[in-house]
């Protein structure tokens, strides 16, 4: 099934598209850190910016790489990008404590992989909450996003030092979201390659709303009718992903393999290897059914 972009209508220009994948995250942060800690922090972004030979940043930081990859229906599960999130390391440290029920006085700055692992664990679950977000809304991207390495960076070393054994280039990515978190006096970092940005640029439509929209109803009339006993083919998804020749090669009896799809995200139906709606698992009769929760759009139809 194809559709001309002429159907749809950009409600966001490329800033933003942008600014709204911005909020999410800082929203997502926000929502995170109370979770985790049981305060509200405010968390207000306030600079966006293109990477560029100027762009410096202060402060000895943790870095998280984040690998990105499309999630329309879970059916592209590439990879077509990465973020990074920096946080300053003394701000990490204090955050790392009060999850961990201290409050938040860090005596040493030393970075210890302790620290590193609650700093991933934190980050990781606000990338968490933002793939769920982008999954459930119809004008961004459907993003799935996974924590990669995290490692921590001196303010003595650069991150374009190839010497540095994370390999982390600030080069690699195009732009850089600022985000302050005034109750701590701190900044955090949000920086974003070209391919997300232009992602976000590309597919940043939301449907014109029209009359003929691609459904058979009673009211086709006669041609309608004839496609009544039609078959066609229903499948459910639960995910997918992309494995090596030899990973599959390597595969035995309980062995596990790790999908795109969250452990919360809906089954997608597809008819005809065609996305056509999302549902959840039931029971019928001791047989696996689905269902259906939400029938797909077709700018939802036309990305997958």
């Amino acid at each position: 099934m194809t559709m001309s972009k002429e159907k749809f209508k950009r409600i966001y220009g490329d800033s933003k598209a942008i600014a709204k994948f911005s909020e999410v995250f800082s929203e997502e942060f926000s929502s995170t850190l109370e979770g985790l800690i049981g305060e509200k922090y405010i968390i207000e972004a306030s600079k966006n910016e293109k990477v560029s030979k100027n762009t410096k940043l202060k402060d000895n930081l943790i870095s998280t790489v984040v690998e990105i990859r499309t999630n329309y229906q879970g059916l592209h599960p590439d990879i077509i990008g990465k973020a990074l999130v920096l946080i300053p390391a003394g701000t990490a440290l204090m955050l790392g404590d009060m999850t961990l029920g201290g409050e938040g006085d860090v005596e040493s700055n030393e970075v210890s992989l302790e620290d590193l692992d609650c700093t991933k664990e934190i980050v990781s679950n606000v990338v968490v909450a933002m793939s769920t977000t982008l999954g459930k809304q119809e004008v961004l991207p459907s993003f799935t996003l996974k924590t990669q390495e995290c490692t921590y960076i001196s303010s003595e070393s650069k991150l374009e030092d190839s010497n540095y054994k994370s390999s982390i280039y600030l080069s690699d990515y195009s732009r850089c979201l600022t985000y302050s978190i005034k109750s701590l006096g701190s900044n955090i970092y949000f920086l974003i390659d070209s391919s997300i940005e232009e992602e976000l640029k590309e597919h940043s439509y939301i449907e014109t709303p029209v009359e003929d929209a691609p459904r058979i109803s009673e009211d086709d009339g006669e041609n309608g009718a004839l496609l009544d006993d039609v078959e066609v083919k229903v499948t459910v998804l639960v995910g997918s992903t992309i494995l090596t020749l030899q990973e599959i090669k390597n595969l035995k009896d309980n062995s596990t393999i790790e999908l795109s799809q969250l452990a919360n995200d809906p089954l997608i139906l597809c008819v005809n290897n065609i996305p056509y709606a999302e549902g959840e698992a039931v029971v019928i009769d001791g047989m696996y059914g689905i269902q259906i929760t939400r029938l797909f759009t077709r700018k939802e139809v036309y990305h997958a």
